[in-house]
């Protein structure tokens, strides 16, 4: 993509399902570790997903996908 407009810089956010490990050296990922968790959250039994409800999920599956130098 960066070769097909050159004068731009490209920021992409993903909610993803997984980690997901950087994959080129022209691309910067954030978090660049799956210990850095982007996602906390606990479920209750109100949800509809019993076996869920009230266990702690701590997760890094959100990213921040650029060609900028972010951190």
């Amino acid at each position: 993509m960066k070769s097909r407009i050159p004068d731009y810089e490209i920021i992409l956010g993903g909610d993803l399902n997984s980690f997901l490990e950087p994959f080129s050296e022209e691309i910067n990922m954030y978090p660049r570790d799956n210990k850095e968790m982007t996602t906390v959250k606990k479920r209750t039994s109100t949800q509809g997903q019993f076996n869920k409800a009230e266990k702690v999920v701590c997760e890094s599956k959100d990213k921040i996908i650029s060609t900028l130098k972010i951190l």
